[in-house]
């Protein structure tokens, strides 16, 4: 049996396209979107620590990106 983590339902507003990506990525890879979300958010915070090693800022990387 799989470990059991606490969570909390949280809100938040994505585009209309970013909705319909995360349902299909969702459909293909037969996983639900909440979890396709929480591993996307789990490697960015990851790459974050990387980049703040690097002392470069969350919103220099943002910009750097091009986001």
């Amino acid at each position: 049996m799989g470990k059991i983590v606490k969570m909390k339902r949280v809100n938040y507003h994505l585009t209309l396209k970013q909705i319909e990506k995360l349902k299909k990525l969702s459909a293909k890879e037969k996983i639900p979107v909440a979890k396709i979300i929480r591993l996307a958010i789990d490697r960015y915070l990851e790459s974050m620590k990387l980049v703040s090693l690097s002392k470069m800022t969350c919103w220099e990387l943002w910009e750097q990106k091009g986001y």
